[in-house]
């Protein structure tokens, strides 16, 4: 009876430990899907765009809509230029990662195109004057990675560049708006710019922790970003003082 106690022991220890091995493994390819997919970049986006109806109650109905939106374009635009990056020779764990899996990501891709068509159409005519500056916005996007302008190799732009569109279209846009009815710049008093400039300050200083991350390969590719030209320590101070900035 003991050796049947004991070997039943055994059994059930290397179940749990073959169970801890199974559920750590989903749980690093999950986390690594939510992060090397851009999915939780889209998530930031969209909840950049819908902490707006909080602070400004005259944009309840236009931050939601455009925190699908914003959801939608940013996980679109962010694996095209995945899709660019990794069509060059690369050592890049991520891009490495992204060449495996870019099957998933496209299913993903495409079922969030089929889930969403509807209300991201209603969107489109319901905030008709809001999405040409959109669409604006977007081809910026598309020319912040790719050739002849590829704005991310201009020096010190690339944080300040990213944090522009961001606040454009997670606030500026969605602010135009009061409810469906467009007010344009309008409604932009005292507390909603300082509200725009604490966010481009905000975006602008957790760029550079990722410059910072990314130093030898911006250094290699040419890339001038704030670390690279002013050096890693002084660059952590500039983060400091934007958040600093925002702080206040």
């Amino acid at each position: 009876m003991y050796l049947w106690q004991q070997e039943l022991f055994c059994l059930k220890w290397f179940i749990n430990v073959c169970s801890l091995v199974f559920v750590r493994k989903i749980a690093k390819n999950a986390l690594d899907f939510l992060g090397y997919s851009n999915l939780f970049l889209a998530l930031a986006v969209f909840c950049s765009t819908f902490q707006g109806r909080f602070i400004f109650k005259h944009v309840n109905d236009s931050a939601i809509s455009f925190s699908v939106l914003n959801f939608v374009a940013a996980f679109f635009l962010y694996n095209l230029q995945r899709i660019y990056q990794s069509s060059l020779p690369t050592t890049d764990s991520r891009l490495l990662w992204y060449c495996k899996n870019k099957k998933w990501i496209f299913t993903l891709a495409i079922l969030l195109g089929v889930l969403l068509f509807q209300p991201l159409w209603y969107i489109v005519v319901d905030y008709k004057e809001g999405i040409l500056v959109y669409c604006v916005c977007a081809i910026l996007s598309v020319f912040y990675f790719l050739p002849p302008l590829n704005f991310r190799k201009t020096p010190y732009m690339k944080q300040f560049y990213i944090a522009f569109i961001w606040v454009i279209v997670c606030i500026v846009i969605p602010f135009m708006f009061d409810e469906s009815f467009f007010l344009g710049l309008k409604v932009f008093y005292k507390d909603e710019i300082l509200y725009v400039i604490s966010q481009f300050c905000f975006i602008a200083a957790l760029c550079i922790p990722f410059d910072i991350r990314d130093f030898n390969k911006d250094k290699e590719e040419g890339t001038r970003s704030v670390p690279v030209m002013i050096g890693i320590k002084n660059a952590k101070w500039f983060s400091i003082s934007l958040l600093f900035i925002y702080f206040i």
